[in-house]
């Protein structure tokens, strides 16, 4: 014979009014909001947390918390779109990884986008430079504007150029953007911080007579006056022209077409894709830049017949005719042209007084775009020889040629004259 067991107690009974207080309670994301005092500029500081639920990796509950600087009404409101994005699950209970943890995992994933292998490059260069060593220690929710204008501010009084700074905060931006939309941060930070201001270079272009006589003068230099020819006769970038094949040029049809870009890396100067799908072009050429490119073709061969076994072949249109020794090995001619060659050239161009003392290379693709709308070509036309994505890059960039243009509007409407 066995007792029988004891018997549990009955529940406590809760009241109505209560029960359904607290079934609002927990319908909904719990959040709760405190005073911290004043930040420097004399507003008020409340900091906003929320409960994010159990983590079972960290056998733990975890807590949403930001900052908001502002009045009271402001931080409710905040508090309330938090609550609102818990609820709807775009506010998720992950991690506690640093801001270094998450951009070495986004860093690995740059190849999976559709972005050129130079910008890869780059964004992997910035962030292992400047951002992972500087707010790398800081958890991913704790980043703060003020965390990234202070970055800014040390890096600009390192000596950064404002280009720079704006490429750092780009590559920040564009990563907290990803780990915004897949819910590890409410919102961007960078989109609060202080953007850069960045000083547009001073476009200068050559006039007709001033770009004739330039190539003249480079008579002594036949490879590279042929490359400046075609560079202000079709407005191809540096790296397109480093990284065009003879195959892209059709002599007969008097057309070039750009596929291809050059780009320099870690593992030295290698083809990438264009700047833009729209970089993709094909391009009609002048009488005179289809008989500099027939006679540039027979220099080559000259080239190939001088270098011979050290002679590498890659069917490139201007290609590297340098034969030289770098850290004890030997690098054959008829390679990949380095970008910064052509800029080394133009540099001794400058130094010659050939052109204006601040002219740069870039500014011969400046020249050929002036040069055709002055001339009343179309926008659209000039837009496509140059690869812009859209007409308004193009609009925007020449906005200073298009008032000179106004008069021939006015020429084109002379026929009113014969009416009076």
């Amino acid at each position: 014979f066995s007792p029988p067991p004891a018997l549990k107690p009955p529940p406590p009974q809760i009241p109505p009014q209560i029960g359904y207080v607290l079934a609002l309670c927990y319908s909904a994301a719990m959040g709760s909001m405190s005073y911290r005092g004043k930040d420097r500029d004399g507003r008020e500081v409340w900091e906003l947390q929320l409960s994010l639920g159990y983590e079972p990796d960290t056998q733990s509950y975890a807590k949403y918390t930001e900052r908001i600087h502002g009045p009271k009404t402001s931080a409710r409101r905040r508090l309330r779109d938090l609550e609102r994005d818990q609820d709807d699950g775009k506010l998720k209970a992950a991690s506690s990884q640093t801001l270094g943890e998450y951009l070495t995992l986004w860093l690995e994933g740059l190849d999976a986008r559709n972005l050129a292998r130079h910008t890869c490059q780059e964004y992997r260069a910035t962030a292992k430079r400047y951002l992972i060593p500087r707010l790398g220690y800081l958890r991913l929710r704790a980043v703060s504007a003020e965390d990234i204008d202070a970055m800014l501010a040390k890096l600009a009084r390192d000596g950064l150029s404002p280009a720079t700074l704006l490429k750092v905060k780009t590559v920040l931006s564009s990563a907290l953007t990803q780990a915004r939309k897949r819910g590890y941060i409410a919102t961007n930070p960078a989109h609060d911080a202080i953007t850069p201001k960045l000083r547009r270079a001073d476009m200068v272009t050559l006039s007709e007579q001033a770009t004739d006589e330039l190539l003249s003068a480079l008579s002594g230099d036949p490879f590279y006056q042929c490359l400046f020819l075609v560079a202000v006769t079709t407005g191809m970038r540096r790296g397109e022209l480093c990284a065009l094949r003879e195959s892209d040029v059709d002599l007969a049809e008097a057309t070039l077409s750009v596929q291809r870009g050059a780009d320099v890396g870690a593992e030295g100067v290698v083809m990438s894709d264009p700047k833009s799908p729209s970089a993709r072009r094909t391009i009609r050429l002048h009488e005179r830049t289809v008989q500099a490119l027939a006679t540039h073709s027979l220099l080559l061969d000259d080239y190939r017949r001088r270098f011979k076994d050290r002679w590498q072949e890659n069917a490139l249109v201007f290609p590297s005719v340098r034969h030289w020794v770098h850290k004890g090995r030997e690098l054959p001619t008829g390679r990949l042209l380095l970008p910064h060659s052509i800029t080394q050239r133009w540099d001794q161009v400058r130094k010659d007084g050939l052109v204006p003392e601040k002219m740069r290379f870039h500014d011969l693709r400046h020249t050929h775009a002036t040069q055709l709308l002055r001339a009343g070509v179309n926008v659209k036309v000039v837009s496509e020889r140059l690869g812009h994505a859209n007409v308004s890059i193009t609009l925007n960039t020449y906005a200073h040629v298009l008032p000179d243009m106004q008069q021939s509007a006015v020429d084109a409407l002379d026929w009113l004259s014969s009416r009076q």
